[in-house]
């Protein structure tokens, strides 16, 4: 689940979390966050020791939430919130801070807070997918949400079958990392826009 060689025993994980639903925990020097997407999607804090701590809830309904990153340092939880085209910001006790509205919808976002800017990968059902008009699948931003960069305009083949997975976008410190269209290509976004060709 991590990348640092050692594993932590959890001492209580509550019943209604399944394995799938957990997403790349965070860990400090005294805590692990683990951020879940269940039928209410929250937070579990443990300590270091893997003595279950708390379990930090939002008041979103289920199948609200597409993406949440947790940024311990800046005591904050960014939710994502697909439906209502918004993040929202908590702090770590789980207390909203606000809510940020974007004006449009996405499935995943990477945040980074020594440039605030955002890194979405867009959702689309092909719908408006016409030569004129295509979607993009990445959209950069700035704190306020004003578009930087658009990358990666999307064929209308494209949409001739399902595309969208968390597998095509990861998120790492920095940069985000893109799989277009499942072939070996595989490229690095940064917040600036700068895209390299991995593979």
């Amino acid at each position: 689940m991590w990348a640092a060689p050692e594993y932590i025993l959890l001492d209580y994980v509550p019943k209604d979390i399944q394995r799938y639903h957990a997403m790349q925990p965070v860990i400090t020097d005294q805590q692990i966050f683990i951020p879940t997407i269940s039928g209410k999607p929250d937070v579990l804090v443990f300590d270091r020791s893997g003595h279950f701590q708390r379990r930090v809830e939002f008041e979103f309904t289920p199948d609200a939430i597409s993406d949440i990153h947790i940024y311990p340092e800046q005591n904050k939880i960014l939710v994502g919130n697909s439906q209502q085209k918004l993040i929202s910001v908590y702090d770590l006790e789980g207390v909203k801070k606000v809510d940020m509205p974007l004006g449009f919808h996405f499935l995943y976002f990477s945040y980074s807070p020594t440039s605030d800017r955002y890194i979405f990968y867009l959702v689309s059902d092909g719908m408006r997918a016409s030569e004129k008009d295509l979607p993009f699948a990445i959209t950069i931003t700035d704190a306020k949400f004003n578009v930087l960069h658009r990358l990666f305009p999307l064929s209308a083949l494209a949409f001739k079958a399902p595309y969208f997975s968390s597998q095509r976008f990861q998120v790492d410190e920095g940069k985000v990392y893109y799989n277009p269209d499942y072939s070996d290509q595989i490229y690095v976004i940064d917040y600036d826009g700068k895209i390299e060709l991995l593979l």
